[in-house]
């Protein structure tokens, strides 16, 4: 599952350093660039983790300057993850700036009320903005008045808030003079958040390093064996583009392309960790020949480099086990592709019993 555009807000108004600064701090944006960049530049990020898999960004927000006095600030995020919040946080603290809003742009896959909101959830957004002004500002806040020509986003989250924005802001506003509406001169729509990781073309499977490499690195591994700690894998062994299928089960992209890596787990508790060490084989003599022959090649190279198996099993699907204390390392010959798992022993036992 990767991160797609799902708002974006073009302000127009001058920023001088320091009021970029505080823009940036207001919304806690990471700070790069200064307010004399050229059209184009990055400006500050921020990232906003996932709250079941802290390791996993599920929104960004980046600002740029997408003209002469004209400042974009884009939004990020996983399908389906709420950003109503965000993009309050974000229209305050640009009218706070001094920024005056132009347009403001969902993407089609956005929930979008037509409806006039109802005086309670106008409520709620307004006690949002005013918690969110106190904590980060305090006292000193002024906003501006929203232009009457600009549109006014309805967006129902997924606790089924429906929030105005412009309504909710302009409530709680200190108007000031409006600055003159400037010409856009670049919008900067197709910034990507990540660039995929290709998938190989024809069959590949791993070398003889990097099937050791990677079989020690699982063998050593030291790991809470929890969904919510994914962040140790990542830095272990670098996976990337994350896909979230559930609670307890989270794929990752490999050197052999994306969804290549299967984290698997029970009530929380990871159980396995599988990684395809090598591509699809096709469905043909020639295609199995390969399979046999990467199995075989890759039980040879572990057998030397972590010493002797303590089991091995050939009914139906070939596999090789080296056991340890809490996990074991399998290598199995799944037909059409060769699979490197590290599981808990509980879980294999149980495995084992149900076969």
């Amino acid at each position: 599952m990767k991160l797609m555009r799902r708002f974006r807000l073009v302000t127009t108004g001058r920023l001088d350093q320091a009021q970029l600064e505080e823009l940036r701090a207001v919304i806690g944006l990471t700070p790069s660039g200064a307010a004399n960049d050229a059209v184009g530049s990055e400006l500050g990020h921020r990232i906003r983790n996932h709250p079941r898999y802290p390791s996993i960004g599920a929104s960004t927000i980046t600002l740029l300057r997408t003209g002469a006095d004209e400042w974009s600030i884009t939004i990020d995020a996983l399908p389906f993850f709420d950003i109503a919040t965000s993009i309050g946080l974000v229209e305050v603290g640009c009218r706070a700036a001094g920024l005056t809003v132009i347009d403001r742009h969902l993407s089609a896959d956005a929930t979008v009320s037509d409806a006039p909101p109802s005086a309670a959830s106008l409520e709620r957004a307004r006690k949002i903005l005013e918690e969110s002004s106190t904590r980060l500002w305090g006292d000193t806040l002024t906003f501006g008045t929203p232009p009457p020509e600009a549109p006014r986003a309805r967006i129902t989250s997924e606790d089924d808030l429906t929030l105005d924005y412009a309504a909710a802001t302009e409530s709680l506003s200190t108007p000031h003079a409006g600055r003159p509406v400037s010409k856009p001169l670049f919008v900067a729509d197709h910034i990507p958040v990540a660039k995929p990781m290709p998938r190989p073309s024809g069959w590949q499977a791993l070398s003889d390093n990097a099937i050791a490499d990677l079989a020690e690195k699982l063998r050593t591994l030291v790991w809470s064996w929890r969904m919510d700690n994914l962040l140790r894998l990542v830095t272990v062994f670098g996976w990337q583009e994350p896909t979230i299928h559930s609670t307890d089960r989270v794929q990752f992209a490999s050197g052999l392309g994306p969804d290549t890596v299967d984290i698997i787990g029970f009530d929380g508790d990871a159980v396995r960790i599988e990684v395809t060490v090598s591509t699809q084989a096709a469905d043909t003599p020639d295609g199995r020949d390969k399979t046999v022959a990467a199995y075989g090649r890759m039980a040879d190279v572990l057998t030397r480099s972590l010493g002797g198996s303590t089991a091995r099993l050939d009914d139906r699907v070939p596999e090789i086990r080296w056991a340890g204390p809490q996990t074991t390392l399998r290598l199995i010959d799944f037909h059409h592709t060769v699979r490197l798992q590290l599981v808990t022993n509980d879980w294999l036992s149980a495995l084992d019993e149900d076969d």
